[in-house]
């Protein structure tokens, strides 16, 4: 059914369709693939900024590199915290794929501590326990929006806990 829907909007952009306000499908259609593009987290344009990007292993990385610093030469708190946060906005991708495109996520509190200074590159390692993950189905199931906590932790090259944190996130369909 959905292959048929995407026929049908491919149709009716080649037939150069306007809405009565004089915005032509085609336009939405690339605000569309815009927003799809975005969800790719190491494409916003913030995270970008920052640096964030997808490590050999997978798992997201921030390179040590003198403009990430503070005034001790170690990560600064705040790109540390963007690495985190990312990953936390990640693995909700990874875990509900079937949400892609049907649903707004937004941060709606954080926690972080700060353990040791990041002095070389840093990867992040978001987790949702199984009990959370259950109970964000069973109330998005119910009320097409719920909660869900991601835990990371941010760990340098050497294995070092850098940081953790715990990210609560809202989704709502769309």
């Amino acid at each position: 059914m959905v292959a048929f829907y995407f026929k049908l909007l491919k149709i009716a952009i080649s037939k150069n369709v306007t809405f009565g306000d004089g915005t032509k499908l085609s336009d939405f259609h690339v605000k569309f693939e815009e927003w799809r593009r975005l969800m790719n987290v190491i494409e916003l344009p913030f995270v970008k900024k920052v640096g964030v990007q997808n490590g050999d292993d997978g798992k997201l990385m921030l390179e040590f590199k003198e403009d990430l610093c503070n005034h001790i030469k170690t990560i600064h708190a705040a790109a540390q915290f963007t690495l985190a946060e990312t990953s936390s906005g990640e693995i909700l991708q990874d875990l509900f794929p079937d949400l892609a495109d049907k649903v707004i996520p937004v941060l709606r509190d954080s926690q972080i501590k700060f353990r040791k200074p990041a002095k070389s590159v840093i990867y992040a390692y978001p987790s949702v326990s199984e009990e959370s993950r259950l109970k964000f189905e069973e109330q998005f199931n119910r009320n097409v929006r719920g909660f869900i906590s991601v835990d990371v932790k941010v760990k340098d090259s050497e294995g070092v806990v850098t940081c953790t944190g715990t990210f609560a996130w809202f989704v709502q369909r769309l």
